[in-house]
């Protein structure tokens, strides 16, 4: 479905998303939604669509509109309000109600009691917001979150979307390197020195440029997911070209952080260069 026209309708729903990094420490100590949400009569003719079998219009909302994520993220935070309300006393109890996944009250969540479980379940259901049991999970070791892997205590990247960048063919033109780059950016904080390693792709048309950003995440790193209760560590490290950190815990690694150097900067003394890592990494 093209949603591109009514898409570029100039009122937008402007509600904060929350930040994937933000829920993904979340689940630190931690063991959908679409065609939910009613579209107003006035506005179901906006949806028409033309198919064999005749013209049809969406009484509900469909993914693909601009403001189906905002607009069921404000539903989710609406109607779990209360329950999100219960972390400030029951400490690492409940989660930020999530976009599509419900992950936390109704799947993929062992260490929810049955009682939690049920009291997320009859909130949805008053608010005749249903879910489909055979698309939920229970009692998982590891489940998949926003293109991760995640477990009780790390975070890795998901299988899947490495091998498609290892098999990603070279890129021909500008389209196509913007295209992987943007793949291989989703994954940046699992590599350490990316901005150094990915520095070389943006001098394509130079002749024996060494490419190793793939052997990179195909080496498939795994981070540790943070517990705000330990002391952390920062690691940094200053190059001709790039500027590196990576944020430790207990020994194992939690994010990686990097860039390119300006052109400023790259004269800058190797002194200098380690105060600019310490000051980016820290700010």
């Amino acid at each position: 479905m093209d949603f591109q026209k009514l898409n570029a309708w100039p009122e937008r729903d402007h509600f904060p998303m929350p930040f994937m990094d933000q829920m993904l420490d979340k689940l630190a100590r931690k063991g959908v939604g679409n065609n939910q949400i009613s579209i107003e009569l006035e506005d179901q003719e906006k949806t028409t669509f033309t198919c064999p079998y005749g013209t049809f219009a969406f009484k509900r909302m469909p993914f693909g509109l601009c403001d189906a994520s905002t607009t069921f993220q404000r539903c989710m935070m609406s109607i779990l309000f209360d329950m999100a309300l219960k972390k400030a006393t029951v400490k690492n109890k409940y989660l930020v109600p999530l976009v599509h996944d419900l992950m936390d009250w109704l799947s993929k969540a062992c260490w929810f009691t049955k009682l939690d479980l049920r009291a997320g379940y009859w909130q949805l259901r008053k608010y005749t917001i249903y879910v489909k049991m055979k698309k939920c999970e229970f009692a998982q070791q590891e489940i998949k979150f926003l293109g991760h892997l995640v477990s009780k205590n790390q975070v890795r990247m998901d299988p899947k979307k490495v091998q498609t960048i290892v098999d990603w063919q070279e890129p021909r033109h500008v389209r196509d390197l913007r295209s992987f780059l943007g793949l291989a950016n989703y994954y940046t904080k699992f590599i350490a020195g990316y901005s150094k390693r990915a520095a070389a792709l943006t001098y394509l048309l130079k002749k024996d440029t060494k490419w190793n950003l793939k052997n990179a995440i195909a080496s498939k790193p795994i981070l540790k997911l943070p517990d705000f209760e330990l002391p952390f560590e920062v690691h940094t490290d200053a190059s001709d070209k790039a500027i590196g950190s990576v944020l430790v815990q207990k020994g194992h690694p939690v994010a990686f952080e990097s860039r390119k150097l300006n052109d400023a900067e790259q004269i800058y003394s190797t002194h200098e260069k380690e105060m600019v890592v310490v000051v980016y990494t820290v700010c």
